[in-house]
Parts: structure tokens; C-alpha cells; sequence
């Protein structure tokens, strides 16, 4: 799969710089309290551990909470979330982007060194398509000059970042769904209790 190979490409870098990781769709689902009791129930808390596993498939490392910039919205008793997150691993600027109030969908991945960038696309953007029906392409880049490209007929982002993730799991120094949720429920604390 597409983000196998990134993976793979990644590890080869000696020194990553940043990382920007985005995820949009619209999705008019979501009905509670916008209160930490309502926590499990609220946009971030279903979505946010995917592109979190998907920086611990890359780099193994657990992300140090920067910044928070968050802002909820009623419409029609539903609940809207568009959040941006600052992370970082050692010196990698980890920027991630989420929102279920975009009329156009957005899944991708997009890592920078100083001569190499890896994009990796869930699907294209003008596609509003399930996660199932999601055709990945990766792209890999050498000083802005297009080297390699890989397209997938058919990718479920999530499901692919679990599946390594399995193989990761018995080399983390602590277990990788408690520092996930670990991570989840202090930027829970820090949007929902003031």
C-alpha cells in the first residue's frame, strides 16, 4: 500500500523537518454537550487518533503537545469542530489540521526535508468518497522534482496505519493505545475545561 512505502521512505531520512498532516470532510453527525463529561461523544475524540496513529507509524514517538487552536459550533443541534494542532518530536514540527465542516474533503499526509518531500493522498480532493472507497496515491520528491509515484486502486488510510501499527506495538517502551489516549484526553482537558 501507498502508505507502506512512505513509511518505508521516511525511515530513510536522516533529518525530517516538518510534518503536516490534514483531515476535512463534512459530517453533520455529531450531538451532545460540548462539556469533558460529553468527551467520547464529541468530533475530535472519533477522529484524532487516526492521524495520531499515524505519527507514531512513522516515527515511532510519542508527539509533545505545543499548541491548541479550537472552535466549536451548533447548527441545527449538530456539532462542529475545526481544530488545529502544534506537535512536536524532538526538533520535527508536527502540524495537524482537522474539521468536519468542510464542504471539501481532504485526507493527506505531507513530509518535508531539506531536499525530499513525501504527499501522501488519501484520495483526491474534489472526491467526497467513504474512507473504503479511497484511491491513495504517494508522491515522493527530490529537490521539487517529481521521482516516484504510486497509485492504490483502493486504501483505507486508517485501516493500513493499524496494520502497521501491529507490528509496532511490542516496541514501544509504554503501550501505544495508552499514550494515544493519554494524548487525547489532555487536549481534552485543555479545550473543555477552563
Amino acid at each position: 500500500p501507498s502508505f507502506n512505502l512512505m513509511a518505508k521512505d521516511v525511515k530513510k531520512v536522516k533529518k525530517i523537518e516538518k510534518i503536516n498532516i490534514t483531515i476535512k470532510k463534512y459530517q453533520n453527525i455529531y450531538k451532545s454537550n460540548i462539556d469533558f463529561k460529553s468527551i467520547s461523544r464529541l468530533p475530535f475524540f472519533d477522529w484524532l487518533p487516526h492521524p495520531l496513529a499515524s505519527i507514531f507509524a512513522l516515527l515511532n514517538e510519542k508527539p509533545k503537545i505545543v499548541s491548541i487552536s479550537n472552535k466549536f459550533s451548533k447548527r441545527k443541534n449538530f456539532i462542529y469542530q475545526k481544530l488545529k494542532l502544534i506537535f512536536k518530536i524532538k526538533n520535527i514540527k508536527i502540524n495537524l489540521f482537522f474539521s468536519n465542516n468542510s464542504k471539501k474533503p481532504v485526507r493527506n499526509i505531507k513530509i518535508f526535508s531539506k531536499k525530499e518531500k513525501f504527499f501522501y493522498y488519501s484520495h483526491k480532493d474534489y472526491e467526497n468518497i467513504s474512507i473504503t472507497k479511497s484511491k491513495a496515491i504517494y508522491k515522493k520528491y527530490l529537490k521539487n522534482k517529481l521521482i516516484y509515484e504510486h497509485k492504490n486502486k483502493k486504501e483505507n488510510l486508517f485501516y493500513v496505519i493499524d496494520s502497521v501499527l501491529k507490528n509496532k506495538r511490542n516496541n514501544f517502551k509504554s503501550s501505544f493505545n495508552y499514550d494515544l489516549m493519554q494524548i487525547i484526553f489532555q487536549l481534552g482537558k485543555k479545550i473543555l475545561i477552563r
